[in-house]
């Protein structure tokens, strides 16, 4: 499941609950919902918009094995998608 890999990836990045919230233009209380599990699915463009802010990919979220990016990659990563906004 996604929420079981988003705490992680979330952590990884230095982002909140509250951040990743408004980092997707979801609320607190639906990231809350898919980290605990009570929403098993989040549906394709949600999982998108969770997988950007997070610099990681929808498939790595739902715990497909991908080659993993270096610290530095996923800085860069980040930083790509920043510019692009």
């Amino acid at each position: 499941m996604i929420g079981d890999r988003m705490p992680a990836a979330r952590r990884r990045v230095g982002l909140t609950q509250e951040q990743l919230a408004k980092a997707t233009g979801l609320t607190p209380r639906y990231i809350a919902l898919v980290e605990g599990g009570k929403v098993r699915s989040p549906g394709i463009v949600n999982c998108l918009r969770i997988s950007k802010a997070l610099a990681t990919t929808v498939s790595e979220l739902c715990g497909e094995i991908v080659p993993q990016m270096t610290p530095k990659e996923r800085a860069v990563l980040v930083a790509l998608r920043s510019y692009q906004e």
